[in-house]
């Protein structure tokens, strides 16, 4: 399974194939916000002031599926 990431500005759409964890990250390497999930979520970044972040997708083992650049304005 591919794990997926989709923003729709404020909430982040994440699909994976297994339990993993979501981090949003700022540029200066603070991260912002880490949730567990599974399956097909939605999360919302309406706690996230505007600006640019990284999003990562750690699987249970540590590897990491996805990593992706993110704006919210």
């Amino acid at each position: 399974g591919i794990a997926s990431l989709t923003q729709q500005n404020r909430p982040l759409q994440v699909n994976v194939p297994s339990e993993s964890k979501l981090e949003v990250i700022a540029v200066n390497g603070k991260t912002l916000l880490s949730v567990d999930v599974s399956g097909n979520r939605s999360i919302s970044l309406k706690k996230i002031p505007n600006g640019k972040y990284i999003a990562k997708v750690v699987g249970a083992n540590g590897k990491l599926l996805l990593k992706k650049a993110i704006a919210i304005k």
